[in-house]
């Protein structure tokens, strides 16, 4: 579906005064729909698997070929970074805390498992 644009008639100061409230409407709204997002416990573990897969913590290095693409796929992630500060300045420091906690627990029960005697066989893995 096409979007319609707010202003047909740029000269009109009723048409641009208008486009101007709908727009700063929709980036607050915006903010208090990623603010409620950023309130639960899944939403930010949603959030912070996108940053990750937008490289935002890593380097774009790689073959040339490739560096564009990364370098458009880490932009979009930078540009949510700034949406997250803007709704919560603290939220992506509690993501890095918590994604940090779950990799350790992740890893702890990782190496439980393999250091346990597999009964299946009779043999260790």
């Amino acid at each position: 579906m096409a979007v319609r644009p707010l202003v047909k008639n740029a000269t009109s100061k009723r048409q641009v005064k208008f486009a101007e409230r709908k727009a700063k409407e929709a980036a607050l709204q915006a903010l208090e729909d990623l603010r409620e997002v950023l309130a639960t416990e899944v939403g930010r573990r949603v959030v912070y698997r996108l940053l990750k897969s937008c490289s935002v913590f890593e380097s774009i290095a790689a073959p040339l070929e490739l560096i564009a693409y990364n370098a458009g796929r880490q932009d979009v992630g930078h540009y949510l970074m700034a949406l997250i500060e803007q709704a919560d300045d603290t939220a992506i420091f509690t993501m890095m805390q918590e994604a940090t906690v779950a990799k350790r627990k992740d890893a702890r029960e990782r190496d439980a498992v393999h250091t346990e005697k597999d009964d299946t066989d009779g043999s260790e893995d």
